[in-house]
């Protein structure tokens, strides 16, 4: 018996590991090659430290094969070859041992190569000759330092940035922040009180010093600067909640509550603030409390929806080992979501994945329906609308709406997919085969999806009697994955019922079955080819497992009668013939089979 395929394989793809050095050092350096080599090559230089001035070392000569290094190196790593571009620069620093921008490239070369200690060498090397008065070469070390968690050399670097060009806020706010990394809270400050007396306050220092104070416990400063923040800001909001969230820190619930009951006073409909209560609530452990304010947050429809969205998928929809408990708060707060946003396509699409999760699919279509009433463009919705009509078994909506989708959609192999398994139940074979057909030709890059769709593809075939392609499909699919127990177990199957390569199809469903031993349909299929090979007593055995684990099947229940037949159980035959007919199964003989008691070939 066949068994086929509902969804394609490809959904459970796994993402591929990245090299954790190369993001680090390229997040951290990489803009600095975009920077050039902070110097020009030409035939003078003022300050005589660079390439430029190589014409007062050596000859003529050494300077044209210096300049043709150099600049094959500069090619190579435009063109992102840097091994080649490092062989190149290196070269230039052989003939040149004094020229930095050579080794400010070897260093740049060097952390692209993700080979940090040989990048720290030749930076320092370009430090040295430059004798710190370039900035890019001074940038480039620091943070190569920094990278390493050399927090001291990095932050001399910047001491001496910092002294060559003071008028530059952002040298401050980097040495700040490499004090900080260090743990060193308390230089940190005083760089941060530093910028304040040369450029002025900002929030973004007050900021960064309120954290510090927290950090340290010093709760009395950093209050004190939220204080002076709000002060300069008395109608932002965001300043009560930071100055209630450090009173809570520090342990006074009670001011906090009263830094809240202030806000909501002045602004009773700002939902940032309601949430913010919420979490209070939360974390002093009163959850009645806290519900009822996150329940008047969800209500709010000034809050923004994908505050909403964000509470709901990390805090109810995403925790594993959900409790009914959780659950109704789940269902509670995304209805008072939804009425608070009815023409928002998000709240519907929410709530379907609500009932989704849930496997409540009746309830999710309609919600993801509602949503792509208002806004139709979005694919994932469709996606799970249509998984939706596959758990749901139906295939006529399964159809139709996959049409829709793929009118949206043309180049999704998955609605195709989606198409031709509708269109396979249906017993529109044609129209599945043409397609699958299609929806072949948009796969790209992903082995699981096409294999789904060879085994699909055969299926279809097969019913259109057209044995030469679906005998083609499976055989692709087991070119590609011999141990595929659907193609083996349908391919065997459909050999069987042709009489066709009987050995290879007994092999074939042999090999499904100790895949999956307790699987009906491997069970049946193998008992089949046994009927069909004359094993009777073999075949009844195995025809009965499966018809233990799947007593409904119309096509089990008329293997079964055959085989009894076969046995010289007329009686039970017919018994089971009578039963595959009640259970659906609509082979063209069986009518003829119960009226005439006897196999019609």
């Amino acid at each position: 018996m066949a068994k086929r395929l509902l969804y394609p394989l490809y959904f459970s793809k796994r993402m591929k590991n990245t090299t954790i050095i190369y993001i680090c050092l390229t997040a951290l350096i990489g803009g600095l090659s975009s920077c050039g080599s902070g110097q020009r090559l030409s035939k003078s230089s003022e300050k005589g430290n660079g390439p430029g001035s190589i014409n007062k070392r050596v000859s003529e000569l050494k300077q044209h094969e210096f300049e043709n290094s150099y600049f094959d190196g500069i090619r190579e790593k435009m063109a992102g070859n840097y091994q080649t571009a490092l062989r190149d620069f290196e070269q230039a620093a052989k003939i040149d041992n004094n020229a930095a921008p050579a080794y400010y490239e070897i260093a740049n070369a060097d952390v692209q190569l993700n080979k940090v200690e040989d990048a720290e060498k030749a930076s320092e090397k370009a430090v040295s000759i430059d004798k710190g008065e370039n900035k890019w070469y001074l940038l480039q070390l620091s943070d190569i330092y920094r990278f390493e968690k050399k927090w001291d050399k990095a932050a001399g670097l910047y001491q001496k940035l910092i002294a060559n060009d003071p008028d530059n806020a952002e040298n401050y706010f980097r040495l700040a922040a490499i004090y900080e990394a260090a743990g060193n809270s308390s230089d940190a400050i005083k760089e941060y009180d530093k910028i304040e007396k040369i450029f002025g306050t900002s929030e973004e220092v007050a900021l960064q010093k309120e954290k510090l104070y927290v950090a340290q416990g010093k709760y009395d400063k950093a209050i004190d600067v939220i204080n002076k923040l709000i002060e300069a800001n008395p109608d932002d909001p965001s300043y009560y909640q930071l100055l209630a969230e450090t009173w809570m820190k520090s342990g006074n619930e009670a001011k906090a509550l009263e830094v809240y009951n202030n806000l909501l006073k002045k602004n009773p409909n700002d939902g940032q603030t309601q949430l913010a209560l919420a979490e209070f609530y939360y974390q002093k452990g009163d959850h009645a409390k806290a519900f009822e304010m996150l329940k008047t947050a969800f209500g709010n429809p000034k809050l923004s929806i994908d505050n909403k969205i964000s509470i709901l998928y990390n805090d109810y929809l995403m925790q594993p080992n959900k409790d009914e408990e959780d659950k109704a708060d789940a269902y509670a707060l995304t209805r008072i979501m939804v009425a608070a946003h009815p023409a928002d396509a998000k709240a519907h699409a929410i709530f379907g994945d609500m009932f989704y999760l849930d496997k409540k699919y009746d309830s999710a279509r309609v919600e993801y329906r509602k949503s792509l009433e208002t806004k139709k463009d979005i694919f994932s919705v469709w996606q799970q609308l249509l998984l939706c009509e596959a758990e749901l078994k139906d295939y006529k909506d399964l159809s139709d709406e996959s049409d829709k989708a793929l009118e949206l959609f043309p180049a999704q192999p998955v609605v195709y997919f989606m198409s031709g398994e509708a269109n396979l139940q249906l017993k529109n074979y044609k129209k599945a085969a043409d397609v699958l057909e299609s929806g072949l030709n948009q796969v790209t890059d992903n082995k699981l999806l096409e294999l789904d769709f060879y085994n699909n593809l055969a299926e279809a075939y097969y019913r259109l009697n057209d044995y030469t392609k679906s005998d083609m499909y499976f055989e692709k699919v087991l070119a590609q994955d011999p141990d595929n127990v659907l193609a083996l177990n349908n391919y065997a199957y459909y050999l069987s019922v042709r009489n066709e390569n009987m050995d290879k199809a007994e092999a074939m469903s042999k090999k499904s079955l100790e895949k999956e031993p307790a699987n009906a349909s491997y069970l049946d299929t193998y008992g089949y080819i046994l009927y069909k090979e004359g094993k009777y007593d073999e075949a009844a055995k195995f025809i009965s497992q499966s018809l233990d684990a799947d007593k409904k099947s119309g096509e089990v229940n008329e293997h079964y009668g055959d085989v009894e037949y076969k046995l010289g159980h007329v009686e039970k035959a017919v018994e089971y013939w009578k039963y595959a007919k009640q259970y659906g199964d609509d082979s063209p003989t069986l009518d003829k089979k119960i009226a005439n008691q006897k196999i019609v070939e």
